[in-house]
């Protein structure tokens, strides 16, 4: 999202943080709009919590060295 003139991400977990924000916001709107897809959005819900556990694992092994 934010990064350096050669694309390097300065601040990962502040990018992270708004590409949550922009997903949820984007969810919602979605939600709110008159024409939506339940099973897509619930695919869509379910690739998204799938990509965050995923994140969280690979975080937590940098952490602790696995």
């Amino acid at each position: 999202m934010f990064g350096d003139f050669d694309d390097t991400e300065r601040c990962p977990a502040h990018n992270s943080e708004a590409e949550v924000a922009l997903g949820f916001a984007s969810g919602k709107a979605a939600l709110q709009s008159g024409r939506r897809s339940v099973p897509s959005l619930v695919m869509a819900g379910r690739d998204f919590a799938a990509v965050v556990r995923k994140r969280e694992r690979i975080e937590l092994a940098t952490r602790h060295g696995s």
